[in-house]
């Protein structure tokens, strides 16, 4: 998932997204998604594992928004990866993200 993190970083997310949303993500990337699911390739991320994924971060006592955050981050990697015809769908889509209060 790195690798494609790092061409979505510069072509998508620096486009599209606010200075502080980048910060946020760029936080949370090298805190609890690279860690987790960054040795996976794309092809890797199934729901299941992204299930799996949530689950741990709640485990491990990562805050609701926090997780919430983190699963936008191979939310947003997979849909780049998609439009750029390297997926046929978002994995990710699909897992329920934490209702933040």
């Amino acid at each position: 998932m790195t690798e494609v993190w790092r061409e979505y970083w510069p072509k998508d997310a620096r486009r599209n997204l606010a200075l502080n949303t980048r910060k946020s993500y760029l936080s949370v990337w090298y805190a609890h998604v690279k860690p987790r699911l960054g040795h996976l390739q794309l092809r890797q991320l199934t729901a299941p594992i992204i299930h799996s994924f949530r689950e741990q971060m709640e485990k491990d006592g990562v805050g609701a928004p926090t997780t919430k955050r983190a699963m936008a981050i191979p939310q947003a990697v997979c849909r780049y990866a998609v439009a750029k015809g390297e997926l046929s769908a978002n994995p990710v889509k699909d897992v329920r993200k934490p209702t933040v209060r």
